[in-house]
């Protein structure tokens, strides 16, 4: 019986390598060489874009107070009951909120935040400062991201070229480097991989702050000092943002992006993840979850992407392409789907 069992697994392990191979050359072959193919009138009438792309600039600036209004009350919530369990419940929270603010500078990448240009700029600025992200630089990256989507082009396809990013992974892997991110100990790797990528795709990016950015910042540390504040600064905003939101971060780019059969139509190149009340208030606020739906139509705003995702899939067409999920559960399931046959060995032995 044991025999028969190593011999199950020996063949399950080859099984994968094949598979795992396959993957690989399949992600150099075409992720990196062939440039997504789409066109706007696919699925939708321009009369249907024009109107799910109208902008609504006070449902973006009423999310915005939303998220530091939240974070408010979780502070508050902390500090009176002073309970550990309440307290990092809270931290999580406000970890998911600063998070968000980093999905409505993403708003802002593509103008989604304002009518007017200008306005558009002065929102974007003002919520991407206070989570230290230059939107300047975001921008250009991004919409090279968008524009050459898994292609060697893509910055965020060159990035994702170490074991880190290579799928299908080993469980337990995956679970190492999500536990890496949510106590922040994958920050270091972070800061320099993105180091690297900035200096070489934005050469001409200015190096030091603007004076009015660093007028900001200046500003911060005189309250903050000031107001004897910096030890909630650490708890309730720096710490959750390098863990939790850390972790929320790798999800959401595995969820995107990971993990995919990807052929030359756009559509292929990315997925969209049904999210529960849960998933959407801790891992993918904004209705990021609708990835597909962004890269297809990015001029649609994050509001209404959930009525495009619903008028989407009327059309029979698009709906057997996409790639759909029910949950983030089953996409660490499909990201590690080239293990299950050693996981199944793993379990006739112990029976």
């Amino acid at each position: 019986m044991k025999s028969k069992i190593h011999e199950f697994i020996s063949s399950s392990k080859r099984d994968m390598s094949k598979t795992i191979k396959k993957q690989t050359e399949m992600n150099e072959s075409e992720k990196g060489n062939v440039k997504p193919q789409f066109s706007s009138r696919e699925y939708l009438s321009i009369t249907e874009l024009r109107k799910l792309s109208e902008l609504n600039p006070i449902k973006s600036t009423a999310d915005i107070i939303f998220q530091y209004a939240a974070i408010a009350c979780a502070i508050a919530l902390s500090e009176y009951f002073k309970n550990h369990f309440i307290t990092v419940l809270c931290m999580i929270f406000c970890g998911a909120r600063v998070y968000a603010m980093g999905m409505l500078v993403h708003e802002g990448l593509h103008f989604r935040l304002a009518k007017n240009k200008r306005a558009n700029e002065i929102i974007t600025k003002l919520v991407a400062w206070p989570i230290f992200i230059n939107p300047t630089v975001f921008r250009k990256n991004h919409l090279e991201h968008h524009s050459h989507l898994h292609t060697h082009d893509d910055p965020e396809f060159e990035r994702r070229k170490n074991k880190a990013w290579d799928f299908p992974m080993h469980p337990l892997r995956l679970i190492l480097l999500l536990a890496m991110d949510v106590t922040g100990l994958s920050i270091p790797f972070f800061l320099l991989s993105h180091k690297g990528y900035v200096v070489a795709k934005e050469n001409k990016t200015k190096k030091k702050f603007d004076s009015v950015r660093w007028v900001y910042y200046g500003s911060i540390i005189g309250l903050l000092t000031y107001f004897n504040v910096w030890f909630g600064f650490f708890i309730y905003w720096l710490i959750p943002a390098i863990t939790w939101g850390n972790l929320m971060l790798r999800i959401r780019r595995i969820s995107e992006h990971c993990g995919l059969t990807v052929t030359e139509e756009l559509i292929s190149r990315s997925r969209t993840t049904k999210a529960n009340f849960l998933e959407r208030t801790f891992l993918a606020p904004c209705n990021i979850n609708y990835h597909n739906e962004h890269h297809l139509y990015p001029a649609v705003p994050y509001y209404n992407l959930s009525k495009l995702h619903t008028l989407l899939m009327q059309n029979n067409n698009y709906k057997s392409k996409v790639n759909v999920c029910e949950g983030y559960i089953n996409v660490f399931k499909e990201c590690t789907a080239g293990y299950s046959n050693i996981k199944k060995a793993l379990n006739i032995q112990e029976a």
